[in-house]
């Protein structure tokens, strides 16, 4: 389940600051604004598991098809959030492919067909904390929020039956001043509801207990107060209820990696519905991923400094020593089973195979690449979407993920465009598989950032290159014509008047090359 933001964010409180050396020993680096996709969690739809909504702290989600590695970006903007911002937003998705997410004090944001999003307004302007499935078919929920009243705080939980349109408070209560971040429902009993918070001021951690749909709430606390430390704030999540065992969940504390803090999480069980807790692990640092074998005798766990760890389930509700032993020892993050594939994810960068997404199918051994940072593309939508007035910003500019990724990361440039005349040749060669085409280059041309050289077979040049391209070089062999500024179609070409040769040509993009490269590592 998604790890929420919840009582972080509500009071501005974060974990302390992060040891530097640690940090980089598992950080790829930044780009040029904003950090890596990572997949967090992968989310699939009920009835359809070829389906697939990937969350990343970063950019968004990525929304897209196992079969296929070609995902769409659905950047943060879309549902209240920043693309260039960490932050946890719980996800989830409904039958038929709505997307509903929990967007704190941007409340909750729902979107049918990845365009068009738009805002849930029944929750009275509280903080929408945490979301989670109450059934497996997508189409009951229930959501979490938080609001702060006289010096305190209210929490609050709504459920709905349809999908996300009507929204309902449950009868029961939450105590005061606990300022809730997760809630989960028992597979095995919908009326099972778990609700973990914090009392506000350093105090316990506590979990709010319904056996009864909502109806009544029992407060207990997670731990002793004496086993953590109550000054270090650490949000707790749901992460998982046992399938057949509706009295044996499992949940986390986390330690804060959303502003540079990376202490340790914490994972806790409980076999008699919250009544009393053990420390079942702790990792290095961040510990995102969690998931239940198909079978449920077995848990894993993941993280990027942990690879992903087995144990038994019974070892794990023991809190036995040493109970969790490494299968895999790459960087991974989340961690889902779907259709008896286990799915990992990746930041694409240091693990071998490369991935963003990638599947298993010896449970955790090996994996497969679904799909990585440089197969995501735009999606296609009307001019008036939601998509196209907040999310192609963050596409295109400068900094934005093609000039980040695609340009950079990934040597992809954007088209160039037709030549203006029917003489007017291609100018650029494409880089791997998708990469940029030029049209209308001189010999030695560079049509685009991330394109190789041009070479064009008449003297006469075309026009120049789209958004984001260097634009082509119009002229005669070993001349240079008129270019593109870089953000806007470029003059159709004519002969150059000097004897300015390739040399030129090439000069200049390696010099934009190098400006994106050191802006990249300014920013990082």
């Amino acid at each position: 389940m998604a790890k929420p933001r919840g009582f972080r964010t509500l009071f501005d409180l974060t974990g302390p600051a992060a040891a530097l050396a640690v940090v980089v020993a598992w950080a790829a680096p930044a780009l040029a604004d904003g950090g890596i996709p990572r997949g967090y969690n992968m989310l699939f739809e009920p009835g359809n598991p070829s389906h697939v909504v990937v969350r990343s702290q970063y950019w968004g989600l990525f929304d897209g098809q196992v079969s296929s590695p070609n995902f769409t970006l659905l950047c943060s903007q879309a549902y209240s959030g920043q693309a260039l911002n960490a932050d946890d937003y719980p996800t989830v998705v409904a039958q038929g492919g709505r997307i509903l997410v929990a967007a704190g004090f941007g409340g909750l944001n729902v979107s049918d067909d990845t365009c068009n999003w738009k805002m849930v307004d029944q929750f009275n302007g509280e903080s929408v904390q945490s979301i989670a499935p109450m059934d497996s078919t997508g189409k009951s929920f229930i959501v979490v929020t938080v609001l702060g009243m006289n010096g305190g705080v209210v929490s609050k939980v709504y459920t709905s039956s349809d999908r996300g349109d009507n929204w309902a408070p449950v009868k029961g209560t939450i105590q005061m001043n606990v300022s809730v971040s997760g809630v989960g429902v028992a597979p095995s009993d919908p009326k099972r509801i778990y609700v973990v918070g914090v009392v506000i001021n350093s105090g316990p951690r506590m979990i709010a207990v319904s056996k009864d749909g909502g109806d009544t709430f029992t407060m207990l606390p997670v731990g002793a107060m004496t086993d953590y430390d109550p000054t270090q704030i650490a949000p707790l999540s749901v992460d998982g209820i046992v399938p057949n065992n509706p009295d044996t969940l499992f949940v986390r504390a986390d330690g804060g990696d959303m502003a540079g803090a990376m202490s340790p999480d914490e994972l806790w069980v409980s076999s008699d519905a919250g009544m009393t807790w053990k420390k079942t692990y702790q990792p290095m640092m961040d510990l995102p991923g969690f998931t239940f074998t198909p079978d449920g005798n077995s848990v894993l766990i993941s993280g990027p400094m942990e690879g992903i760890l087995q144990a038994s389930l019974a070892d794990a509700v023991a809190a036995k020593s040493g109970a969790f032993l490494k299968i895999y020892s790459g960087q991974v993050w989340g961690l889902a089973y779907n259709d008896g594939k286990l799915y990992a994810g990746n930041d694409d960068y240091n693990m071998k195979p490369s991935f963003m997404v990638g599947v298993s199918t010896d449970n955790g051994k090996t994996f497969q690449k679904v799909t990585g940072k440089c197969d995501v593309s735009f999606p296609t939508c009307d001019a008036s979407s939601t998509m196209q007035s907040v999310c192609l910003e963050q596409w295109t500019r400068q900094g934005g993920y093609v000039t980040d990724y695609l340009e950079l990361a990934c040597g992809q440039g954007a088209a160039g465009a037709a030549g203006a005349t029917s003489v007017g040749g291609a100018g650029g060669v494409a880089v791997g598989a998708s990469g940029s085409v030029g049209y209308g280059g001189t010999t030695w041309a560079s049509s685009a950032a991330g394109g190789t050289p041009g070479v064009v077979v008449t003297p006469l040049g075309g026009q120049g290159g789209t958004a984001n391209d260097l634009g082509g070089y119009g002229g005669s062999a070993m001349h240079v014509g008129v270019k593109s500024s870089g953000c806007s179609v470029g003059a159709p070409g004519t002969a150059g008047s000097d004897q300015t040769t390739w040399v030129v040509a090439a000069t200049a993009l390696g010099a934009v090359v190098m400006r994106r490269r050191r802006k990249a590592v300014q920013a990082g």
